[in-house]
């Protein structure tokens, strides 16, 4: 929503992500080959962001619903309340900082889709 004096409202819900196109992979887990993939975040069509969380087996429920409350909370605050006029460019920018290296969720940018 566009209006004078007024940011762009931006939200995410849970949708498929296509991967063959741009997107963001959402890891959990030690910073590297070890982390495991745990949501995938589409580029913004409008001001809505798809959001798809994987499925992770190797995970029990208990251990899988608290990490998806954590990644819940960093697209909350990354690609909605931080208030970024562009939170997509934003989010591309975190993938190489170095809090994205240290926080519990590690994200991760594909420009061309799939690894």
């Amino acid at each position: 929503m566009h209006g004078k004096g007024e940011l762009t409202r931006w939200e995410w819900k849970e949708d498929k992500v296509d991967g063959s196109s741009p997107h963001m992979k959402l890891f959990v887990g030690e910073w590297g080959e070890s982390a495991v993939p745990v949501a995938l975040v589409a580029k913004p069509v409008g001001n809505s962001f798809a959001v798809e969380f994987l499925e992770v087996p190797e995970l029990d429920q208990s251990e899988y619903v608290r990490i998806k409350l954590a990644v819940m909370k960093e697209l909350t605050f990354y690609l909605v309340e931080k208030g970024e006029p562009d939170p997509w460019k934003y989010a591309i920018y975190h993938c190489g900082t170095a809090s994205n290296i240290y926080s519990e969720v590690h994200w991760r940018y594909f420009p061309g889709g799939t690894e």
